[in-house]
Formats: structure tokens, C-alpha cells, sequence
């Protein structure tokens, strides 16, 4: 369990933390997509499909043709598509780290309630405690006096 100081850091907005994870969500955004045929014509057509769509050829990685029957190839993803992909990868982030903040502070307010209970719980048992004492020592100079007077 994080430290009353650990989640008050934790709970708090950092800009430069958040502006991280949103750099690497965007460099790990895959831009390009893998299809795979189960034979050349539906190759063909896929790709003129695909094509019309808007994706694109790429060199970044390897095409595949796995005897006998799969081709696999990836192209690029349509620009559309692209930034609408990131753009809900980079929200779902930024509502994952503020999630997460949230979290942190509720964590943080369970902790400051438990210790403020524990700090009232203390100061009753000290006030309890001295109460106890004082009613102690009365009953003890009552008794002292008793016997001082019976002899």
C-alpha cells in the first residue's frame, strides 16, 4: 500500500506524465494492417477492394505467401482511419491516466480518513485514560481518608 506522500503524488495531474503516455501511445499506433488470402483471385479482389477503400501498399514489413494457400500482406490504413485510431487510442490513454488519478485519490482519501480516525480514536482513549486516572486518585483519597478516620 502506497504512502500517504506516495498517492498525494500519484493523485496529483502531471502534465509532462500524461504528455508521455500520449508520445508513447502515438509511436506504438500500428498504421498498417495485415490481411491474408485464402487464394490468388480472392487475393486480387481483396486488394482491389482494399485499394478502393483507401489503403496503401507498404514496404515496412514482410508479404507472405505460405504454401499451399495463404498470402498475407500488409498495407497501410487509410488516413481516415489512421487518425480516428489514434485519436481514440490518445483519448482512451488520457482517460486511463485521469482513471487512474481518480483512483489514487480515493485511495488517498481512505488512508487520510483511516489515519484521521485513528487520531481521534487516540485523543478519546487519552481523554478516557485521564478521565480513568482522576477517578482513580479520588477513590484512592477517599479510601486514604476513610482509614485515616477510622484510626
Amino acid at each position: 500500500m502506497p504512502t500517504i506522500q506516495e498517492l498525494q503524488v500519484l493523485a496529483t495531474f502531471d502534465q509532462e506524465k500524461l504528455d508521455n503516455i500520449l508520445a508513447s501511445k502515438t509511436r506504438t499506433y500500428e498504421p498498417a494492417e495485415s490481411f491474408t488470402f485464402a487464394n490468388p483471385n480472392q487475393m486480387l479482389t481483396g486488394l482491389f477492394d482494399l485499394y478502393k477503400q483507401g489503403y496503401t501498399p507498404t514496404q515496412k514489413y514482410m508479404h507472405n505467401i505460405i504454401p499451399p494457400s495463404l498470402y498475407s500482406v500488409w498495407l497501410l490504413k487509410p488516413d481516415d482511419v489512421q487518425s480516428s485510431e489514434l485519436a481514440s487510442a490518445l483519448i482512451e490513454a488520457e482517460a486511463g491516466y485521469r482513471q487512474s488519478l481518480t483512483e489514487y485519490n480515493q485511495q488517498l482519501i481512505d488512508l487520510l480518513t483511516e489515519e484521521k480516525l485513528q487520531e481521534i480514536k487516540l485523543a478519546e482513549w487519552a481523554k478516557s485514560k485521564a478521565k480513568e486516572d482522576n477517578q482513580r486518585e479520588n477513590i484512592r483519597k477517599s479510601i486514604e481518608q476513610q482509614l485515616q478516620a477510622e484510626s
